[in-house]
């Protein structure tokens, strides 16, 4: 039997994508996440169809309304869903692309997406951002979704190895020991493996902070070079933690 492809945006390669969901948070460390959704309610919707060799296609623009349910409250709230959906209604396949926020009090979670259409069944791929949190969020989701009925049953991050979510923090990010930093716009004067000093363009005394491991890369710096060095004070030494090259 043909088994036919689709092929929607370009937004819809994201699919092939293990259905893994990522948020890069301010904070550290990870927090494995779910969400379930519907929208069900139709704001509005405008559809209008053509027929094509395979059968006859549906184009529907939507907006829907409803509400996200979470143990996280950055993924809790009352949602809205638009949508672009082309559904070819002969062959029941099709995709729909679109943006979602949900929102309450104190922060929003808002983004794209894009899924495959089997007879209502989507499967698909999101991505977004929380704000407040500094979180971006990726991963796999799962909804039954009709022109008419909006979205019932949306689960995000069920756990299972094709659909999960995981909230990821940034590791291991080093924290200064305390409120001592250090900014010098000007010359290097010498560079080892252990340190860098740099002479400041206003003329006052040389600046030197120690390399460690926590440190920025230092390639393609030489003495001589315009930098501008950000130093803070890490395990008790002032040490480099940003250094860039000017012209």
């Amino acid at each position: 039997m043909r088994r036919p492809i689709i092929l929607a945006t370009a937004a819809a390669a994201a699919l092939v994508v293990s259905g893994i969901a990522i948020a890069t948070l301010r904070s550290t460390g990870t927090e494995q996440v779910s969400a379930t959704f519907s929208a069900p309610t139709v704001v509005r919707s405008n559809t209008h169809t053509c027929t094509g060799a395979d059968g006859t296609y549906e184009f529907t623009h939507a907006v829907y309304s409803g509400i996200a349910t979470s143990a996280n409250d950055a993924l809790a709230g009352p949602i809205e869903i638009r949508v672009v959906s082309v559904y070819n209604t002969t062959e029941k396949l099709g995709w729909v692309d679109g943006w979602y926020r949900v929102h309450n009090d104190d922060r929003r979670l808002h983004g794209r997406f894009s899924a495959v259409n089997t007879n209502g069944a989507l499967d698909g791929f999101l991505n977004g951002r929380v704000n407040m949190r500094y979180a971006n969020l990726l991963g796999g989701f799962t909804a039954g979704y009709t022109r008419d009925g909006g979205f019932t049953s949306g689960q995000l991050g069920t756990g299972s190895a094709t659909n999960a979510a995981l909230l990821v923090g940034r590791p291991c990010v080093p924290r200064a020991d305390s409120a001592v930093r250090l900014l010098v716009r000007g010359q290097v004067e010498s560079l080892s493996s252990s340190s860098i000093s740099v002479k400041p363009n206003d003329g006052s005394a040389t600046q030197t902070c120690a390399i460690t491991p926590k440190s920025p890369s230092t390639n393609g710096v030489a003495a001589g070079d315009k930098v501008e060095m950000g130093c803070a004070t890490l395990d008790g030494t002032m040490t480099l933690v940003k250094l860039h090259k000017r012209s």
